[in-house]
């Protein structure tokens, strides 16, 4: 279940009254019935998600038997999104409130939320979150200014650190749903499965790299860098971006000094940035970071999409 009010006979009649409202609403067992008739049915769970992957883990691990809520904003980055007070009220009042964690939300410094509700899914591995240094203050998008400084965030482009997160959330929803925890595990299990595939679908990806370094547009693959041992020099350009002869200045120092032949982008740049990349002879991967999203849209596909890809953009690499 998604979501994104005379005394003897004015005493012989109250008596009278009464006798019919309880014979009307009870059946014999004692059972309450509602005004239609139906038996009264418990509301189901709320659970909040801050991500777009949390989100579409509860959605496919119990889906149906949760009131699932997903308040960021379809334009919004949800490292940089923050609840307004109505928005922290719900999470005040949820059942469940799933948060990433590693520096992913910084308002929640700011706000006060129950320990009982909430679940922070990469806690269990604090001691494997990647401290972001040097970094520089930027403004892109609806969020304006800010900084990759910090602790990365995202840490469910790892796929062995995503296991780790959804079966934190598993076990969340299941203390909400015991009577759906076999269900519940067996749907855990076939993520798992899945997870396990799309980190070799990226070993066998990055073989295909060798020792050749990479650039990314945005520093924002750290988890993914550290897992495939991937040599890896961020920028801060955005797809939509037109860049200055400065920029491109600086990208050919970064090149000369890196070797680098492929750049990874968060989304597909603009035509004329293609056409300046193919001049140096540097191709072109979109791997999506996949922090926002519709919940019901399957995450684990966009992983694999951004694992094919990054393999096929590889391929013309390995004939140079």
């Amino acid at each position: 279940m998604l979501k994104y009010p005379q005394v003897g006979r004015v005493l012989s009649f109250l008596v009278l009254s009464t006798i019919v409202v309880a014979t009307i609403g009870c059946e014999p067992g004692g059972q309450e019935q509602t005004e239609t008739g139906k038996d009264s049915e418990q509301a189901p769970p709320v659970v909040i998600a801050v991500n777009y992957p949390l989100a579409n883990v509860a959605h496919q691990l119990a889906g149906e038997w949760i009131e699932l809520q997903y308040p960021v904003p379809e334009n919004a980055d949800p490292a940089y999104w923050k609840p307004d007070d109505e928005q922290v009220t719900a999470m005040q009042q949820a059942d469940l409130v799933l948060l990433n964690g590693a520096g992913h939300e910084p308002w929640r410094e700011r706000v006060t939320l129950s320990p009982l509700n909430q679940a922070n899914t990469s806690r269990g591995f604090h001691d494997q979150w990647i401290v972001v240094k040097d970094a520089i203050t930027h403004k892109h998008g609806p969020e304006g200014e800010h900084t990759h400084a910090g602790i990365a965030s995202t840490t469910w482009l790892d796929p062995t650190l995503f296991r780790e997160q959804i079966h934190v959330v598993a076990q969340a929803i299941i203390k909400l749903l015991p009577e759906h925890r076999e269900e519940i595990l067996e749907r855990e299990k076939k993520l798992d499965t899945e997870l396990e595939q799309l980190d070799q679908q990226w070993k066998t990806a990055t073989k295909k790299l060798e020792d050749r370094s990479l650039i990314a547009s945005h520093p924002v693959y750290q988890y993914l860098a550290r897992r495939y041992g991937w040599k890896l020099n961020s920028l801060h350009w955005e797809p939509d971006q037109k860049l200055t002869e400065k920029e491109w200045k600086q990208f050919d120092e970064l090149r000369r000094k890196s070797g680098a032949k492929l750049m990874i982008w968060e989304a597909e740049p603009l035509d004329e940035t293609k056409a300046e990349l193919d001049k140096r002879n540097v191709g072109i991967a979109v791997i999506e970071p996949l922090g926002n999203g519709s919940p019901e849209e399957n995450i684990l596909d966009k992983m694999k999409a951004n694992a094919g890809r990054f393999e096929a953009a590889l391929s013309p690499l390995a004939k140079k």
